[in-house]
């Protein structure tokens, strides 16, 4: 059931809420309550969101001048849109998504940095370490990931990741490890020399963390 919910003077916006207990065990009390909520927020902060087409900003199409952040150059930046179920009850976008919009600005940023490149570089995640910096509240606007290589090793490199809210704030940073592996055997291999220079044209500083500060 999707309810469509006018709001006086304003556009309208489209809130969809499942009628019934989900995956998660959300009741339909619940599941309309933060509904509402949600629109109470449009209602008094109509600033917070905004019509927008369902597609992703182009690459490097925004930049975060949040005064504890600094982009880097070498960095590529990604600009991704959140869900309405990146929320969780405490109607914020929830710790886990945080994963899955580094990796979803990971694989948009090795498509920019390896088109039309010889270098093909095969990659498991070996490591990733989030650090949470601000709450990141749902938005129509896009979010926008920072990200670089910050060390490169013979099989594995590293990547340092910022990712800032529509306002710039910072809301996190992650340091995420690869290992370059043969498909053939699924063991690692040397970095190409041809992936090494990919990788060497992106490179930036480690993003302080408070496991290096």
């Amino acid at each position: 059931m999707t309810p469509w919910m006018s709001l006086p003077g304003s556009r309208v916006y489209v809130v969809d809420a499942v009628i019934g207990p989900d995956a998660h065990g959300v009741s339909p009390t619940d599941a309309l309550g933060i509904a509402g909520q949600c629109v109470r927020m449009v209602s008094e902060r109509p600033d917070r969101l905004r019509s927008v087409p369902d597609s992703t900003v182009p690459l490097d199409g925004l930049r975060s001048d949040s005064p504890d952040h600094s982009p880097q150059t070498g960095a590529t930046t990604v600009s991704l849109h959140l869900r309405w179920g990146d929320m969780d009850l405490n109607q914020h976008v929830n710790n886990v998504q945080f994963a899955r919009l580094f990796e979803e600005a990971r694989v948009r940023t090795f498509a920019a940095w390896f088109e039309g490149a010889a270098a093909v570089l095969p990659i498991v995640v070996a490591q990733q370490v989030i650090e949470f910096r601000a709450v990141l509240a749902y938005s129509f606007d896009p979010v926008t990931v920072e990200t670089g290589v910050s060390r490169i090793g013979r099989s594995s490199y590293t990547l340092s990741c910022t990712l800032t809210d529509p306002t710039g704030l910072l809301c996190a940073v992650a340091e995420t490890t690869l290992v370059a592996i043969d498909p053939a055997t699924n063991s690692p291999r040397a970095i190409s020399d041809d992936a090494r220079a990919v990788l060497e044209s992106h490179r930036v500083d480690p993003t302080p963390t408070r496991r290096t500060s």
